[in-house]
């Protein structure tokens, strides 16, 4: 029998640096949708932009293979591990569902606006997080519902609602975006579940750039063959690449996006790595408007309140009751096992 004991400073700390990095991560989200969003624009195609950064990510990621024999072997362990049954072959499509974002935002971002939009993949993402970690996907040990896990979740969607939602109060069509945000929304469920699913092909080939390069692989292969079916049934004509580097820094900063959801989903679980992931894209939107303001963006109260609702939901979703913290077993010698 295990008796309860306060968590070790060791193991806080480790926890309280994975949520760093979670944050970290979603920080970098709305930076890689400002470029790509200046990649569709420049190309006149957002579907293309999408295609064009998983295609960079996939080029890299490749590059980064054949400069390290270390990842080459991730690679040869995730072959091992489909192999021999454990990572099934439905894991390596994971990327698809992530693609589904890009989707969305080539079809239903500028009907909805971009705050509405933002609100319904937040919401999206938060309601899978807690679905997914109760269901246990992935073969991942299964994280019931508590009262403070759910009480999160409500506070980073009324966050997002807070952040989003003001900036369109007085528009004109915000019941029609509304109802439109169930294109995104779906995409927001679909995200978590790609997250877990690279999670557990991470674990299981014990490599995190293994599960982010089968991601990209698919992801890539679902928006190349979209914008093609797309192109050969419409008068889209042929995109021209533009010539500045820095547009496509989109993929680059999807690869490290990716890298770390993955590497992370099984340490903190999907709710907790979503709640860090939409801390970091409030806290990354709040500093872009402040370094960098888009034309018509302002820094405003709701936004700094939203930050501010964002951290107490982290705080809440991070605390663990003491009476589920266990002494680990330990050999003969006194090691932990």
């Amino acid at each position: 029998m295990t008796r309860p004991r306060p968590w070790s400073a060791p193991g806080a700390a480790r926890r309280l640096a994975a949520i760093g990095l979670a944050v970290a991560a979603g920080v970098l989200i709305p930076v890689q949708a400002r470029v790509n969003g200046q990649l569709g624009l420049r190309l006149g195609d957002g579907l293309a932009a999408a295609a064009v950064s998983f295609g960079v990510g996939l080029v890299l990621l490749g590059l980064l293979a054949g400069a390290s024999g270390t990842l080459r072997g991730g690679l040869g362990r995730l072959r091992s591990a489909v192999r021999l049954g454990r990572v099934p072959r439905r894991y390596l499509t994971a990327g698809a569902l992530g693609a589904s974002l890009a989707l969305a935002q080539s079809t239903t971002a500028l009907a909805t606006g971009l705050a509405v939009f933002t609100v319904a993949v937040i919401a999206g993402q938060t309601v899978s997080g807690l679905l997914v970690d109760a269901s246990g996907v992935g073969g991942r040990p299964r994280q019931r519902v508590t009262a403070s896990r759910a009480a999160g979740g409500a506070l980073i969607v009324v966050a997002a609602l807070v952040a989003g939602v003001p900036s369109q109060a007085g528009a004109d069509g915000l019941g029609a975006a509304l109802r439109l945000a169930l294109v995104p929304f779906a995409a927001g469920l679909l995200l978590a579940l790609q997250q877990a699913l690279n999670g557990a092909t991470a674990a299981a080939a014990r490599s995190s750039y293994a599960a982010t390069t089968a991601s990209f692989a698919a992801g890539a292969g679902v928006l190349v063959l979209a914008w093609g079916v797309r192109a050969a049934f419409t008068d889209a004509a042929a995109v021209s690449l533009p010539r500045d580097g820095w547009l496509y820094l989109g993929g680059l900063i999807g690869v490290v996006i990716v890298g770390l959801s993955a590497a992370l989903a099984s340490r903190l679980g999907l709710l907790l790595l979503t709640v860090g992931l939409v801390g970091g894209q409030l806290l990354g939107s709040l500093l872009l408007d402040l370094a960098v303001p888009a034309p018509g963006s302002a820094v405003s109260s709701w936004s700094v309140l939203a930050a501010v609702m964002t951290l107490l939901a982290i705080l809440i979703v991070a605390r663990r009751p003491r009476a589920l913290c266990t002494v680990p077993a330990t050999d003969q010698g006194g090691h932990p096992q």
